[in-house]
C-alpha cells in the first residue's frame, strides 16, 4: 500500500509544472494575448473600413441613378 502511494505521488510530481516551466510558458502566453488583441483591433478596423467603403459606393450608385432618372 505504501509503495503504491509513493508511486502515485511520484507520478503526480512528474506531471506538475515547475517554476522553470512557468517561465518558459509565460512569454508565449503574453505574446499570444497581445497577438489576439492586435488582431481584434485590426479586425474591427477592417470591418469599419469595409462598411465605410460600402456606404461610399452605395452613395455613388444612388447619385448616379438619381442623375440618370432626372
Amino acid at each position: 500500500m505504501e509503495k503504491e502511494a509513493s508511486r502515485i505521488s511520484a507520478a503526480f510530481a512528474s506531471t506538475e509544472p515547475s517554476l522553470a516551466d512557468a517561465r518558459v510558458v509565460a512569454p508565449g502566453t503574453v505574446f499570444v494575448s497581445v497577438l489576439i488583441a492586435v488582431l481584434d483591433v485590426a479586425g474591427e478596423v477592417a470591418v469599419s473600413v469595409a462598411i465605410a467603403g460600402a456606404t461610399h459606393i452605395s452613395m455613388h450608385a444612388t447619385a448616379s441613378t438619381s442623375a440618370a432618372t432626372a
